[in-house]
């Protein structure tokens, strides 16, 4: 996603994977973001390949600005116009910062996905890749800065990890810190 502010109106361009894109524009209220005649066409997986349009509703986010970095998440409604319901809610996690240009992150550890998310039991799972072996360990604060959990991870070698992270907090965001060498990964 792009985005553009001026004052309280957003502006930018959703991108999905499957290579749906749409341009959006929105108003900052206190409560969530409200989109305004901002649509969507997408090919579902059950729709024959033929592209259904929805309307941006409403994004319920919260924001923090953190060490030069911002992260918003939340959750974000589309609205089927053909159907006249409201699809689920998807959750959004997005964060901005200025990597450095010398930044090893991608070469090392990629593809960081926490899941389910939100997180609904005592713990979640956390996949990843490493190209070679390293110590890790992860820290989870709450959006206040409260160090929530802290663990170091055992992996066995390079390649694909799925590791189960005992997690038991009160519903939020929360930013996830995974530390591998000198090196750092965020998401929430």
């Amino acid at each position: 996603m792009t985005l553009d502010q001026k004052g309280k109106i957003l502006s930018g361009i959703w991108k999905e994977k499957e290579g749906d894109q749409a341009q959006f524009k929105a108003e900052i209220t206190p409560d969530a973001i409200v989109f305004e005649n901002s649509q969507i066409d997408r090919i579902e997986h059950f729709s024959n390949n033929i592209p259904k349009t929805y309307e941006f509703k409403q994004a319920k986010v919260q924001y923090l600005e953190k060490d030069n970095e911002v992260f918003i998440a939340g959750n974000i409604q589309l609205y089927d116009l053909k159907e006249h319901e409201n699809e689920k809610p998807m959750y959004l996690s997005l964060q901005r910062n200025a990597p450095a240009a010398d930044d090893q992150t991608q070469q090392i550890l990629s593809q960081l996905i926490v899941y389910p998310n939100p997180v609904t039991s005592d713990s979640f799972n956390l996949s990843f890749e490493l190209a070679e072996y390293t110590d890790i360990s992860v820290d989870i604060y709450s959006f206040t800065g409260f160090l929530v959990n802290q663990q170091k991870l055992k992996t066995s070698d390079s390649g694909h990890q799925e590791l189960a992270i005992p997690f038991n907090a009160p519903p939020g965001n929360y930013i996830l810190n995974l530390k591998y060498g000198a090196k750092m990964i965020k998401t929430i």
